[in-house]
């Protein structure tokens, strides 16, 4: 029993110090979402719940922009589906990993499933093995304590709305954040290829309607990889 103890605790630690260590690249893309909401109108108290809600910086983005803009509430909601249309990618492979799990733990799981959680579990699971017994206690370290961490630079950002001059253009932090967390998994030469290869595709469909040029990429970008997986036997 202690040692079941110890394994979690050592797991849920993991996953705190991995917040820890992207939660920097992450303070200026909250503090645009609590200031882009400070812009759209919302309360100090709306401006907690959304990204409490939400829990997604991209969709944020795009809804209070199409807020901004007037935009239909269907089209605002249609957008933030289509924006996260990513998850479905992690969707699937988590589904690979919780085949044993109940109904009633899968559910618990997916309100934080977001690009730093996934990432966290990959790099976990690497580290410490596929057959880890534990690392659902990392992923729910990292995903609570990113979902709080998240929560606060929205509102730090809320309260300096007024104070931040508007031509600091700070809307740069959004892709730098993303490429903080994926930086250090590209060590790996197939990484590195996938991440090249996703940048491309992104490039290839950026012209798509709907911003659905992301979307594509990603969809494109991992059968691709799963081919050459299934030729080369290459990937980690």
């Amino acid at each position: 029993m202690s040692s079941i103890s110890a394994g979690r605790r050592a797991a849920w630690r993991s996953g705190i110090i991995y917040t820890a260590s992207v939660s920097p690249s992450y303070l200026v893309f909250g503090a645009v979402c609590g200031i882009s909401a400070k812009q759209a109108g919302m309360s100090l108290l709306q401006a907690f719940l959304f990204p409490a809600l939400v829990f997604g910086g991209s969709s944020q983005v795009v809804l209070i922009s199409l807020l901004l803009a007037g935009a239909p509430v269907a089209i605002v909601i249609l957008s933030a589906v289509i924006v996260n249309g990513r998850m479905a990618i992690y969707s699937a492979i988590f589904s690979q990993w919780m085949r044993a799990h109940t109904r009633g733990e899968r559910a618990k799981v997916a309100p934080l499933l977001v690009d730093q959680t996934y990432v966290a579990v990959v790099g976990y699971r690497e580290r410490e093995g596929q057959a880890d017994p534990y690392w659902l206690d990392h992923y729910f370290a990292a995903g609570i304590s990113l979902w709080l961490y998240w929560i606060a630079t929205n509102v730090i950002g809320y309260m300096a709305g007024q104070i931040v001059p508007s031509h600091w253009q700070l809307e740069f932090a959004v892709p730098l954040s993303f490429v903080a967390v994926l930086a250090p998994m590209a060590k790996r030469a197939p990484m590195a290829v996938a991440a090249a290869l996703g940048a491309g595709l992104s490039l290839v469909f950026f012209s798509l309607p709907l911003k659905l040029g992301l979307i594509a990429a990603c969809f494109v970008g991992v059968a691709i990889m799963l081919g050459l997986d299934r030729k080369f036997k290459w990937m980690p």
